[in-house]
């Protein structure tokens, strides 16, 4: 069995998503993606970084599978989707 499929497994049966972050100035970063239950929002995401991030943030782009064009503008009730780019806006 290939290692990348199990893998892709494996994240389906956890129920964990991965978001990957770009700050509004730089390029996303997939070496380290940010690990949470699926269903979480970008509040969450947010609350993650840190919990006084979620008090100056606003809105977020998102790129991937949750968002219908790339780039979309959402609000931080947004559910993201496995492997979605997310550049929180403050």
């Amino acid at each position: 069995m290939n290692m990348d499929l199990l893998a892709e497994r494996i994240w389906g049966t956890l129920n964990f998503i991965r978001i990957y972050l770009k700050r509004p100035d730089g390029d996303a970063d997939f070496e380290k993606p940010l690990i949470l239950p699926a269903g979480s929002t970008l509040r969450d995401v947010c609350k993650k970084i840190s919990p006084r991030f979620v008090e100056g943030a606003k809105y977020a782009f998102v790129s991937g599978s949750s968002v219908k064009f790339t780039g979309q503008r959402v609000s931080l009730d947004h559910i993201p989707a496995d492997k979605d780019v997310v550049t929180i806006m403050r």
